[in-house]
């Protein structure tokens, strides 16, 4: 079974300041060993913020808050 992620869209998103308080509201999932484990430079500032099943995590998306909700996607395959 595929490990799926949740990650930032962007590197640095352009965010309020609203926003920005709302992204560092969000819980992080405790069992994350690494939240910035990619090892090539173009994605190794993206931020993972919640891993396991593409419903565990696509549920963690849609519990966001709508006004950030965007700035967020699935992944699959973390390495």
């Amino acid at each position: 079974m595929n490990k799926h992620y949740v990650r930032t869209i962007d590197i640095r998103p352009e965010v309020t300041v609203i926003q920005k308080e709302l992204i560092l509201e969000l819980k992080i999932d405790e069992t994350i060993e690494n939240r910035f484990p990619f090892d090539d430079i173009e994605r190794n500032e993206i931020e993972i913020f919640k891993q396991g099943t593409q419903v565990e995590c696509q549920n963690f998306i849609n519990n966001i808050n709508k006004e950030i909700r965007n700035f967020f996607k699935v992944d699959c395959c973390i390495g």
